[in-house]
């Protein structure tokens, strides 16, 4: 938050209790309050950006399970084989959505992550740059800005493809499961 004047409220069922704080700026910091509200926007629109990542790699990976599950138990009958080959196929692509959004590979072992064995995603790379912004009392840098645009660009281009899948193929893939008389797949609750 930028030094400034707030109001705490804290909330346990109908109560309410209201505190007025003030984050005052470190003294040996010659950052304006421009320069402060500079970095907690930036940081907001990347927290916002992360949280649409999330969001889509669950939807991703609800979809995915779905069909996975529809598919499991479908015969191998010639009559079904072309809309099988069309539900793994879209498993294989909501996947690589996931995986250009997120590392799903990456677990924590042990107390340490591994992401030393697979490559950061872009939600990695948005939350590297937020811990970087926020390090630091200052406006927010050229390069962090350049970095920041470059990451939003690629990541909501990538959920507005993952939104596509997840909505535009799966109902496509579900008309051609109709069309070939087979039991539907549950559609994924509202939300895109």
């Amino acid at each position: 938050m930028p030094p400034g004047r707030y109001r705490l409220v804290l909330t346990l069922g109908d109560r309410h209790h209201t505190v007025p704080a003030i984050i005052l700026p470190d003294p040996r910091v010659e950052a304006t309050p421009e320069d402060y509200q500079a970095q907690f926007q930036i940081l907001l629109e990347i927290r916002a950006l992360v949280t649409a990542i999330h969001a889509a790699v669950s939807r991703l990976r609800q979809a995915r399970a779905r069909i996975a599950a529809w598919v499991a138990p479908l015969e191998a009958s010639a009559a079904a084989a072309p809309v099988r080959h069309a539900a793994l196929a879209l498993i294989d692509r909501l996947s690589a959505s996931e995986e250009i959004l997120a590392q799903p590979r990456l677990t924590n072992r042990s107390g340490e992550l591994s992401s030393s064995h697979f490559p950061i995603r872009l939600n990695g790379k948005l939350e590297s740059l937020a811990s970087t912004i926020a390090g630091c009392d200052a406006r927010p840098t050229a390069q962090a800005q350049a970095a920041f645009a470059s990451l939003a660009a690629r990541a909501t281009a990538e959920l507005q493809t993952a939104r596509e899948r997840t909505t535009v193929e799966v109902a496509h893939l579900d008309q051609r499961i109709r069309e070939a008389g087979l039991p539907t797949i549950a559609p994924l609750p509202d939300g895109g």
